[in-house]
């Protein structure tokens, strides 16, 4: 649980950064003193597009891996009935339409496509979706979709009947 702790600490020090600046730029469009662009990549969003999802994840992971102090080891079947707390917590945050990772990305993601493409796709290409971690431009795409649940649901496809009605 200590580390799921610093990630939102973290989290919640990057967020009100951000928040300071909207509300800076709200007020002088032309303040752009704490980041400059439409998506925050500054503390362990640098590392992770969604930290406070994999915080959240890791709290219920640890919570059940301290439980198993208070059981009576590996046999004890009500310790093994309380994986169901963090495997439905995933399943919420990763699987689930309206929220978690599955509503923060796919046609969520336009905005940024619009406001910078060209800066997103960088980002998306070189942080990783949920584990905060250095390198991951570096990881081949078999593991990104596979270990690292990086997954194609997860991506923006414009729709491309409303480009090609508008084209015409």
């Amino acid at each position: 649980m200590y580390h799921g702790t610093i990630f939102r600490n973290n989290k919640s020090y990057a967020l009100r950064q951000s928040r300071i600046h909207q509300t800076l730029t709200t007020f002088c469009p032309s303040i752009h003193i704490l980041r400059p662009g439409g998506f925050c990549q500054v503390g362990v969003w640098a590392l992770s597009r969604h930290p406070n999802y994999f915080a959240e994840m890791l709290q219920w992971w640890a919570s059940w891996v301290f439980a198993f102090g208070s059981s009576k080891g590996l046999s004890d079947v009500l310790w093994w009935i309380t994986i169901v707390s963090p495997l439905f917590t995933m399943n919420i945050l990763l699987n689930t339409g309206g929220t978690g990772v599955m509503n923060a990305n796919g046609k969520n993601l336009k905005r940024y496509y619009d406001q910078c493409p060209d800066d997103y796709s960088e980002y998306r290409r070189n942080t990783s979706i949920l584990i905060p971690m250095v390198g991951y431009k570096y990881m081949p795409l078999f593991l990104k979709r596979t270990l690292f649940l990086d997954l194609e649901r997860y991506e923006y496809k414009p729709d491309m009947r409303k480009s090609d009605s508008k084209s015409e």
